[in-house]
């Protein structure tokens, strides 16, 4: 049961994300075409302050929707309705703190942008985009409880129709010449109309949610922890844009954002994997023994070292070319940004598993000090390198922050301190692909300098080639190598040969 419903989250979420990354890049090839380069950086901007903004939430969604694994297993009902009504009164809270920071942080734009746009012009933009978020957290409650169930795929396809809809719209507004701010009014609107569905479609699924309790002392305990992920990771993750536009251009910001576009969507991509799984994870992580948490982990992360290695490969390979049709070839990185880029990418894909098992787990006070000095060592090396070296500056403080932190500190705790697994085994796989996924980024370069790319047809046509390649070849040398891959393809034979003989039994009693 846990596998069917992990790929019904899965197919409900990866076919419509595919419909949205396409649009997506529309939407910035629009943007800037339509508003120029300074509005589109004070929109990536942001995206970034926001991150920071955000922490007022401190982490409590992931800790809620951690009781609710542990209250499911058990079937308790009233702890679900109590941590239900306990979540909403948290997420009041912090809406309303996320909109007073949020107007605080609006009078300091000016300090944190190199751009010729007005003051007050930047606040009111900021100010939508803060209030869209606030419609989220006031109406996200319901949402929590069915993705702890392991359930959103019967609400994903609402969401993303929705999510598509604010896309077009926001096209088609900023082709009619209208101004960045009536997209957003009504990208707020469609926020809210997703949710109301949403919404809908959780209470028809769980009726009881709303029958009255009592008020209880029950609150959103033990986020402390979590909080200092949170700040960790907004430190970690959000500093470079934010570095780019206050001591560098709108014009790097544009370059640096259409490269982090890309390959977020792509990390993106395969979170919607680590999200329809780390319910079913969590649900091992409270029932399942040491040997089945060692067997399943094990899978996953010989299969997360297969998507970063292929994912970092083939957009390797092909990104300078696509952005080059996209936006154009001013908007190139150098080579060595780009390595930069793809090694960062290539870490943080490998290392998701651990990041899932740990979330699910909530080992939040156990790494916490880890991940600040990540955050730490990232923000003063960015700070250092920036002004010598500009964007590579900011993405090698990126690179070495990992490496030096929670690179070797998160499998440690999870792998050996927690499920005697061997770290000799971890390190030699994570160094073995970075060896394997290097020689073929320089192959498959030289190669693809030499060729005449002119259309989308054309790239799109060799990228699927390049990608066939690649997978096939990954596929052969893990398959020889790796038992747990071999293990995992075996599974999925098995299950297709399940499915064809059901359905031959089917026609054969029609």
């Amino acid at each position: 049961m846990r596998k069917k419903k992990s790929f019904r989250n899965f197919v409900t979420s990866f076919f419509p994300y595919l419909i949205v990354l396409i649009l997506g890049f529309v939407k910035i090839d629009v943007f800037l075409s339509t508003l120029g380069e300074e509005i589109y950086a004070l929109n990536q901007l942001f995206f970034q302050l926001f991150a920071y903004i955000s922490l007022a939430e401190a982490g409590a969604c992931t800790y809620i929707i951690q009781l609710y694994y542990k209250h499911f297993v058990n079937g308790d009902k009233e702890k679900i309705k109590e941590t239900y009504q306990g979540s909403k009164r948290f997420l009041t809270k912090v809406a309303i703190a996320v909109l007073i920071i949020g107007s605080i942080v609006s009078f300091s734009l000016g300090f944190l942008t190199n751009n010729h746009l007005s003051l007050v012009y930047m606040q009111i933009v900021f100010m939508l985009f803060i209030l869209r978020s606030v419609i989220e957290y006031l109406m996200m409650s319901p949402k929590l409880v069915m993705q702890a169930d392991q359930k959103l795929y019967k609400i994903n396809i609402v969401y993303y129709i929705f999510k598509i809809a604010e896309l077009v719209f926001e096209i088609g507004l900023l082709l009619m010449g209208f101004d960045y701010i009536i997209t957003l009014l009504s990208s707020m609107l469609l926020r809210y109309l997703t949710y109301v569905f949403i919404n809908k479609r959780v209470f028809k699924e769980y009726p009881w949610l709303r029958d009255k309790i009592a008020k209880t002392d029950v609150k959103i305990k033990g986020v402390n922890n979590m909080f200092i992920h949170r700040i960790a990771e907004a430190v970690h993750y959000n500093t470079d844009i934010i570095l780019t536009s206050s001591f560098l251009s709108p014009f790097l910001v544009t370059i640096y954002s259409s490269y982090n576009y890309i390959t977020k969507y792509l990390t993106d991509g395969i979170d919607l994997i680590g999200n329809s799984i780390s319910s079913s994870v969590g649900n091992v992580v409270y029932k399942e023994n040491r040997e089945e948490n060692k067997r399943i982990l094990d899978e996953l992360l010989v299969i997360y070292l297969v998507f970063a290695t292929f994912l970092s490969v083939v957009t390797y390979i092909m990104i300078n070319s696509f952005i080059n049709l996209w936006i154009g070839e001013k908007y190139i990185f150098s080579t060595a940004a780009l390595i930069l880029l793809i090694l960062n990418f290539f870490i943080v894909i490998a290392r998701k598993p651990l990041n899932i098992y740990f979330y699910s787990a909530g080992w939040f006070k156990e790494t916490r000090l880890i991940v600040c000095l990540e955050a730490v060592v990232n923000l003063v090396l960015s700070i250092l390198l920036v002004f010598k070296y500009g964007i590579v500056g900011i993405l090698f403080a990126t690179t070495i922050s990992m490496l030096t932190t929670t690179f070797w500190y998160i499998p440690k705790f999870v792998l050996k301190d927690n499920l005697n697994m061997s770290l000799i085994k971890y390190f030699g796989r994570f160094i073995l692909a970075i060896i394997l996924a290097a020689s073929l980024c320089f192959i498959g370069s030289h190669i693809i300098n030499h060729l005449s790319i002119n259309s989308f047809i054309t790239w799109g046509l060799l990228a699927l080639l390049v990608s066939i390649i690649v997978l096939v070849l990954l596929a052969s040398i893990y398959y020889i190598f790796s038992k747990p891959f071999r293990r995992i393809f075996h599974k999925i034979l098995d299950t297709l040969k399940i499915k064809k003989n059901n359905k031959g039994v089917q026609q054969n009693e029609i």
